[in-house]
């Protein structure tokens, strides 16, 4: 009879990231929504004050609109909130967002704690806060779904062995693949963009990696026809690489660029500089005759891998400076939107409620506070900031009169 009054379900299971699962309770009959395990201390030792703070935290983002308690075990931490409809899909919402909020700022106010328990911290940037899961995409790919239900703030994973890694705001990224580009692996698409001029100038033209490596292997295949050369064989496998792991495309390169010297140093008798521009593919005209049938086919094969080579070194190249151009912008965004810069440790980040005090309001410094930032000063300056963005912020100094 009492399951009919009292339900648990898994909101997050238990993962190499999560060490004990995030449980619902629906308590009907004492109108009790318990989040259990909301913060765990099985990996990481309890942080001094986090308590108080994730009360803070809580009364700052339910505003009395119900009533909570924390049920503080040894190793672990369950927020019970009382005196709400447990039936309603909207409340039960409300309480997972609550949590979200809370978990997500901590991972800024105890980064070094989130980090050991959860393998994940905040970092800050300017007004924007970023959550790194210290984690690859391919050892949480499973439970990043449900984690997805904890974190308020964008947040991403670390690149795997192939530099791919997640983004909650763009979905997956790759490290090795042209950022001016169209890449998706469950569309199974890989568009990278080449520059080519003609007379009308500069222009991007859309090109399928994929299909560009297929044509090449096809023909250096019909020019060595059945031959079993062991640097043949590795200029296969890259290109093959490209084919089935496209986004390694610009790791690949260097691969190719070694393999171009060693068939230059094998068959060809003069060491000959790897060309700049496509149309100017061309050998200097002192060479020696060759009169191999295999160096005559190796130096053709040469020349479709040094032109592959070329366009993917200037596809390479404009990657670069694009991001060379969006670091400085990033830049600009950050010192033109704050304005000021602040570094150091955070000692503490607390949210205290503002009391009244005769027309206006007063903020509530502790003694130790006041005796560790103070040092016994009497006044304080009060910077009111508001950035590029509209969000307003008051910093607090020490004031010496």
């Amino acid at each position: 009879m009492l399951e009919q009054y009292r339900q648990e379900n898994v909101l997050v299971p238990s993962s190499l990231i999560r060490p004990e699962p995030l449980n619902i309770v629906q308590d009907v009959e004492e109108k009790r929504l318990i989040i259990v395990n909301a913060i765990t201390f099985k990996k990481a030792p309890r942080p001094k004050q986090i308590t108080r703070t994730i009360r803070n935290i809580l009364e700052s983002e339910i505003r009395g609109s119900v009533e909570f308690d924390l049920d503080d075990e040894r190793d672990s931490l369950s927020i019970v909130f009382s005196n709400i409809d447990v039936e309603s899909e909207e409340q039960i919402n409300r309480a997972v967002f609550w949590y979200a909020r809370l978990f997500s700022r901590l991972t800024i106010s105890f980064p070094q704690y989130t980090y050991q328990e959860y393998c994940r911290y905040g970092i800050r940037i300017n007004s924007e806060v970023i959550i790194i899961i210290t984690r690859s995409i391919n050892e949480i790919r499973d439970v990043l779904k449900h984690e997805a239900l904890t974190m308020v703030y964008p947040f991403m994973t670390l690149p795997d062995e192939f530099g791919r890694y997640y983004i909650s705001k763009v979905g997956m990224d790759y490290l090795y693949f042209p950022g001016l580009s169209i890449a998706s692996e469950k569309k199974n698409i890989y568009v990278v963009y080449e520059p080519i001029e003609d007379e009308e100038g500069i222009k991007l033209v859309p090109l399928d990696i994929r299909d560009y490596a297929r044509s090449l292997l096809n023909e250096l295949r019909k020019m060595v026809g059945g031959s079993r050369i062991e640097i043949i064989s590795r200029a296969f496998s890259a290109i093959n690489n490209i084919i089935e792991k496209p986004y390694m495309l610009l790791k690949v390169i260097d691969d190719l660029k070694s393999i171009a010297d060693s068939l230059e140093r094998l068959y060809i008798r003069k060491s000959r500089l790897t060309p700049i521009g496509r149309s100017k593919v061309t050998f200097p005209h002192t060479e020696e005759k060759i009169t191999s049938k295999e160096n005559r086919v190796m130096e053709k094969v040469l020349y479709k891998i040094l032109g592959f080579i070329e366009i993917l070194d200037v596809i390479k190249h404009m990657d670069e400076k694009l991001y060379e151009v969006y670091t400085y912008r990033a830049l600009a965004r950050i010192v033109s939107g704050a304005g000021i810069a602040f570094t150091g440790r955070i000692y503490a980040e607390k949210v205290r409620k503002l009391q009244k005090f005769g027309a206006g309001n007063a903020l509530y410094l502790s003694a130790e506070e006041v005796r560790d930032f103070l040092a016994g000063m009497n006044y304080v300056k009060t910077i009111f900031i508001e950035d590029s963005t509209g969000k307003k912020r008051i910093i607090i100094e020490p004031y010496e009169d």
